[in-house]
């Protein structure tokens, strides 16, 4: 029963080993996978893209190709930071492991990283904030130790929520240590504004003639003959204009008419319109001209009537029509 019970261990020991085995298998296929992909497009000088293929390919299974490709991905792309970060794991993981080559260009490349780089310490208020550089989430303050940058402008973001988003601009010389501090200010509560008060609407001016003829003195007829007068002038002084101006559109469409052109048939119909028209506003400007003498008649006869009881005449009145309106002289 013993030596069963032990074989039945063995074999469980073997079968892990063997999915363990199979597992990293697996790993280093993936890893190599995301690698190869990297490598072309780091040829192609897609170093955003290489340098995420290479991050899956050291996740996956972290070589020291892996790191090394990596690195080089992150300062081209001028992370200056994270390829210090990572060529740091690649010598403490793969240290004894480093040909002279590789190990050469690595301690070069450190020492130019270096020389290209600034830190920056933040310190903000409130704890519990998020840090963000150049749109890459940092982590949550108090950060644990200064944040290594390229040199040259960088957007800080840091938010937190009831709290209003802080971003600053921070410009870095290579091998500076710089400090920022943030102090968050707290989001104002949302108030209603007030609603408007509704605006008074306009009182209508009092439309209800007054009494001319007792406020000034003067007699009824006189008022009438006054507002007759001035807008029979009006209506006679618009429709002379018209009259003119459409004798003219005629007589100069008669000089110019070609009773065989093209449009032979057209423009004649054109000029009896114009001659129609002509005649028309020619008799409603002296029908409107008669009413302004009928009108200026009655406003004498007002005048006549309201007078002080004196023996003087009344003042004559001139009334004469001119295109656009009315003269009137008293």
């Amino acid at each position: 029963m013993r030596s069963r019970t032990l074989a039945i261990a063995a074999l469980t020991m073997l079968l892990a080993a063997q999915l363990a085995h199979a597992g990293e298998g697996g790993d280093k296929a993936r890893a190599k996978q995301h690698f190869d992909t990297g490598l072309t497009l780091f040829k192609n000088e897609n170093y955003a893209a290489a340098a995420g293929e290479f991050e899956k390919s050291v996740e996956a299974f972290p070589t020291k190709n892996g790191l090394f490709n990596l690195a080089n991905a992150y300062r081209a792309l001028h992370r200056y930071g994270e390829a210090l970060e990572i060529f740091g794991r690649l010598t403490e993981e793969f240290g004894g492991k480093l040909d002279e080559e590789m190990r050469a260009n690595v301690d070069k490349q450190v020492a130019e990283l270096e020389a290209l780089i600034a830190w920056l310490t933040l310190e903000i208020v409130p704890d519990g904030a998020t840090v963000s550089v150049d749109e890459r989430e940092q982590g949550t303050s108090p950060l644990a130790e200064p944040l290594i940058l390229g040199a040259g402008e960088h957007e800080v973001e840091v938010s937190l929520e009831g709290y209003e988003t802080a971003v600053q601009q921070v410009s870095l010389s290579p091998g500076e240590k710089a400090t920022v501090k943030l102090t968050l200010e707290v989001v104002a509560p949302d108030v209603p504004e007030p609603e408007p008060e509704p605006e008074p609407e306009p009182e209508e001016p009092d439309s209800s003639p007054e009494p001319p003829a007792e406020a000034e003195g003067k007699h009824p007829l006189f008022w009438i003959g006054l507002s007759g007068t001035i807008a029979a002038g009006l209506a006679a002084g618009t429709f002379w204009g018209l009259t003119a101006d459409y004798k003219n559109r005629y007589e100069d469409e008669v000089d110019s008419y070609d009773p065989l052109g093209e449009d032979a048939d057209q423009d004649y119909s054109q000029l009896k319109d114009r001659r129609s028209k002509t005649v028309t506003f020619n008799k409603v400007a002296v029908g409107a001209t008669i009413a302004t003498g009928v009108f200026a008649a009655t406003m004498i006869v007002g005048i006549a009537i309201s007078g002080d009881g004196e023996e003087d005449e009344p003042a004559p009145v001139e009334v004469t029509a001119a295109p656009g309106g009315v003269q009137v002289r008293f």
